[in-house]
């Protein structure tokens, strides 16, 4: 199912173990809020405002915090298929601990931190987003 909670405020909130196909939460305010031991299949955070969440051990498919201001995000083991990006505004979103698999629009990606086999396997997105062609031959 979908849950819509557009506009809400979370504050100091803990969820556990929900499964939910479309978790909407644009335009949202999040203070202290944990989710744990979750599958989520889209989590939207377009335009939210966070400042602090974490997500520990969850799977989600795709996370979208486009356009969002997140002054601190949290991805802390489990699995994000995609991590939508396009015009947010962050300061710290951790995703070390946690697989990723693909980032869209890398031009958005000031304040993210990764791990260097993470870096290694957006080296390709974020060549072709600077128009950077990379050539074994090139001398």
């Amino acid at each position: 199912g979908t849950w819509r909670l557009k506009d809400s405020e979370w504050r100091d909130a803990t969820w556990a173990d929900i499964r939910v196909g479309a978790l909407m939460a644009d335009n949202c305010s999040m203070v202290d809020v944990t989710i744990r031991n979750s599958k989520i299949d889209l989590f939207s955070l377009r335009g939210a405002k966070v400042r602090r969440l974490t997500l520990g051990d969850c799977r989600v498919g795709t996370l979208d915090i486009s356009m969002s201001t997140i002054d601190e995000l949290t991805l802390d083991g489990g699995f994000v298929g995609e991590l939508l990006t396009d015009d947010a505004r962050m300061k710290l979103v951790d995703v070390c601990g946690t697989e990723l698999h693909a980032v869209g629009h890398p031009g958005s990606l000031r304040g993210l931190v990764v791990s260097p086999s993470q870096m290694i396997d957006m080296a390709d997105a974020l060549a072709t987003h600077l128009g950077i062609v990379v050539s074994a031959n090139a001398d």
